[in-house]
């Protein structure tokens, strides 16, 4: 069998809502060339559809009751802190081990949640979301090379130096670099794999969409088709299957729904107004930069008239004045003071603590610090909450969930009882939200969130050819390159071999499947006392914290 090499282009947050656009009116060729020269389709994300599971979904191949991730953060019960979470926190071994172990040579380039990077045989770029002035470079003595070829991290690392430019630009100049570097590794070296993850789709989304620009994300993604088609013209992807797949999708929503405001209305919940630190530890360097002393006074007059960041950002939304954001810098938005409400643990029976995985937890007996469920209820009062948010409509009689389930129905494997107690997500039109002491639990306002569909595109020799494929799961990406490349499929993979994708004619299509025990998670790896720090204002400029 010859040797089969496969390129990985990984768009996060990628979504046929945008390319399909694009490609009608002819302003993605390169897109538009892998799509007639390959088979497309929806790529069904896990849930949460949230880029630090789903990535890891992805090279695993497994649900995240088996890989144990399932949001940007993790809680510790018996501390009320939360943790953020890294590549050492996945339980299992993932695609870079099995290509180790059948000695293949790899480049890995911003791929998320790969952070501290892991020995592999090639070189590994860690993704989003790493901490500044860091170790994110395998092998260690590559990274003084990657720094002279100009990477650059992601955008928020040249905000402070070039503020003057907006958002939107600082993320192109980030990804522009970013390709530019997986370009130069990929002339230098013979590699069987090569990966490459654009973070941008996803940033420019949540800074534009969000307020409406659609436009600006329109160009953006033509911005990135242009230099992946110029790449293609320069013939780096020849002989070589070109998979494109993102994390999840991306839409607008009409609506915010807060979550802790709901179960707070449906006696759940009790806030007492005093700032909340509670699982916040690794983001008090943050409140400090909002809270601190130069601007604490300030903040602090804001508040008591009303001007907080939550109420200007819904001013901003219902009058179209929102677009003004992107030319303010950010030292003059941040003395406007957030909320200043915490969650009354006492009182509460169930709460949402991350605006990433929207789950809700109990507050248990014996498990939380606080706990106040006692363990004969906990079923009955999950049953309960979710029985209540399918019920839930909107005045026009929509559903607001198309998700509301206890953990155990979504998830299987031995870290279930890592996830939160209810597991929920939204239908399109809606964005969930944690919610303090709001009049309201729901506000109509533009919008915009992940969705569950992402896209797929597979294109090479052993492929069918200008055929839309059915809906596939991210779990199934994994199998399916390791089939492709000759590998046997590790056992306890949860994804399957998308065996209808392949041409009859293919070697793909008459090579049978093989299997292989599991390798255990690859350990050899240590992150520094700093990362959380640096890390947590990143997420929490994605609305993730």
């Amino acid at each position: 069998m010859s040797k089969k090499k496969v390129i990985v282009i990984g768009l996060d947050g990628g979504t046929w809502t945008i390319l399909n656009q694009l490609i009608e009116r002819g302003k993605a060729p390169f897109f538009s060339h892998l799509c007639k020269n390959g088979i497309c389709g929806v790529l069904r994300s896990i849930t949460p559809p949230v880029t630090a599971p789903a990535w890891t979904s992805f090279l695993t191949g497994q649900n995240p009751g088996k890989h144990g991730l399932y949001d940007f953060q993790r809680i510790d019960f018996a501390t009320n802190t939360r943790n953020l979470t890294f590549s050492t926190d996945c339980k299992s071994a993932n695609i870079m081990d099995y290509l180790n172990d059948n000695g293949k040579r790899s480049l890995f380039v911003n791929v998320p949640l790969t952070f501290p990077p892991r020995p592999i045989n090639g070189v590994l770029i860690a993704g989003f979301p790493v901490p500044p002035e860091s170790d994110f470079v395998y092998p260690p003595e590559m990274q003084r090379e990657i720094k002279k070829l100009n990477y650059i991290i992601d955008w928020m690392e040249i905000y402070k130096e070039r503020k003057i430019l907006s958002k939107a630009s600082m993320i192109k100049i980030s990804d522009k670099s970013q390709i530019d570097v997986f370009t130069s590794l990929l002339k230098k070296d013979d590699w069987d794999i090569a990966m490459i993850v654009i973070s941008g789709t996803d940033h420019i989304a949540h800074l534009e969409w969000q307020k409406g620009n659609i436009k600006g994300v329109k160009n953006y993604y033509a911005f990135i088709d242009h230099i992946l088609y110029e790449l293609h013209k320069m013939n780096l992807f020849d002989g070589a299957t070109t998979v494109v797949m993102s994390d999840h999708g991306f839409g607008g929503a009409s609506y915010s729904f807060f979550m802790n405001t709901w179960l707070s209305k449906e006696g759940y919940l009790s806030f007492k107004a005093e700032k909340d630190e509670t699982y916040d530890v690794f983001l008090k360097e943050f409140r400090n930069t909002v809270y601190g002393k130069r601007k604490g006074i300030i903040s602090r007059m804001l508040k008591s008239v009303g001007l907080t960041r939550e109420n200007l950002i819904y001013i901003g939304k219902k009058t179209g004045m929102i677009r003004l954001e992107r030319y303010l810098p950010h030292s003059v938005i941040s003395v406007f003071p957030s909320y200043e409400f915490s969650i009354d643990w006492d009182r509460t029976m169930a709460y949402m603590i991350s605006n990433a995985s929207k789950g809700i937890n109990i507050n248990l007996q014996g498990r939380e610090k606080t706990g106040i469920v006692a363990r004969k209820e906990y079923d009955r009062v999950r049953k309960e909450i979710v029985q209540k948010l399918r019920e839930l409509k909107t005045e026009d009689g929509r559903s607001i969930f198309q998700i509301a389930e206890i953990r155990e129905d979504v998830y299987f494997g031995p870290f279930v009882t890592d996830a939160p107690d209810i597991v929920t997500w939204p239908f399109p039109d809606f964005k969930i939200r944690i919610g303090t002491n709001q009049k309201n639990y729901m506000r109509r306002v533009t919008e915009a969130q992940h969705t569950l569909n992402g896209i797929y595109i597979f294109s090479g020799e052993d492929f069918l050819s200008g055929e839309h494929g059915k809906e596939i799961s991210i779990m199934d990406i994994t199998p399916t390159i390791m089939h492709i490349m000759g590998l046997p499929v590790p056992e306890d993979m949860d994804g399957k071999v998308a065996i209808n994708f392949f041409a009859p004619d293919s070697s793909a299509k008459k090579r049978p499947i093989q299997f292989r025990k599991p390798l255990s998670a690859n350990r050899n790896v240590s992150k520094t006392e700093t990362s959380e720090k640096g890390i947590a204002e990143k997420l929490k400029a994605l609305g993730y914290l």
